[in-house]
C-alpha cells in the first residue's frame, strides 16, 4: 500500500509567504507614496482656494470705496497701508459706512495681508512665505506709485488702479479697478 501525501511541504509554504509579504510590502509603499502626494495637493488646493478668497474680498472692498475730501474720509494710501471709506465689509453688515484698512506686514522672511475696519485690531488673511508685498496705485496720468494720492492730484480723487504685488519664488499680481465714480460729490450740477 503507498500513502500520498496531501496537502504543502514546508519549503512551499515558506515561499509563498515570503512572496506574500514582498507584495504587501511594496503595496504599502505605494499606498505611502500616493497618500503623501494627496495630503501635498489637498494643501496645495487650500492655498489656492484661500488666496483666490482673499483676493475676491480685496478687489470687492476696494472697488466699493467712497471719495471724500474730508481727510479722516479720504481714500490714502503707501506700499504697506491702505485706508478708506467703504459701504462695503467684510466683519459686518453691508451698507454702513466703514473704515477700512488693508495692511502688510513684513517679519523677514514673510509678508501677511491684515484687513481692519473702525481702527479694530486688524484680522491676518493671508500669508506668503519667502515673499515680499506691496501695494501700488496708479491713475490716468500716472505710472505705478507707492504712494496715494500724487501731491499734485485733485483733493479726495480714488486712483484709477491698484496692486497688490507678491515677490517671492512665485510672483503673483493682485489687480483693482475701481470703476465708480472716482471723484467727491459737490452738488447736482457735477452730474449734467
Amino acid at each position: 500500500m503507498i500513502f500520498r501525501q496531501v496537502g504543502f511541504t514546508l519549503v512551499e509554504i515558506l515561499v509563498v509567504l515570503t512572496l506574500l509579504s514582498a507584495i504587501v510590502g511594496l503595496l504599502a509603499q505605494s499606498f505611502s507614496v500616493f497618500y503623501k502626494a494627496y495630503l501635498q495637493i489637498d494643501a496645495l488646493e487650500s492655498d489656492i482656494i484661500r488666496e483666490e478668497m482673499v483676493a475676491h474680498w480685496f478687489r470687492d472692498n476696494i472697488s466699493g470705496a467712497i471719495p471724500s475730501k474730508d481727510l479722516s474720509f479720504r481714500f490714502a494710501g503707501n506700499n504697506r497701508k491702505i485706508t478708506f471709506t467703504s459701504i462695503d465689509s467684510l466683519k459686518g453688515p453691508q451698507g454702513k459706512i466703514k473704515r477700512s484698512s488693508w495692511i502688510i506686514s513684513f517679519d523677514g522672511e514673510s509678508s501677511t495681508l491684515l484687513y481692519g475696519e473702525n481702527n479694530e485690531n486688524p484680522t491676518p488673511l493671508m500669508v506668503w512665505k519667502n515673499a515680499r508685498a506691496g501695494f501700488f496705485f496708479r491713475d490716468e496720468s500716472t505710472d505705478w506709485i507707492e504712494f496715494w494720492p500724487p501731491e499734485k492730484s485733485r483733493p479726495g480723487v480714488l486712483p484709477r488702479k491698484v496692486k497688490l504685488k507678491i515677490q517671492g519664488d512665485a510672483e503673483s499680481e493682485i489687480f483693482v479697478a475701481i470703476n465708480t465714480r472716482r471723484t467727491p460729490r459737490y452738488d447736482y450740477r457735477d452730474l449734467l
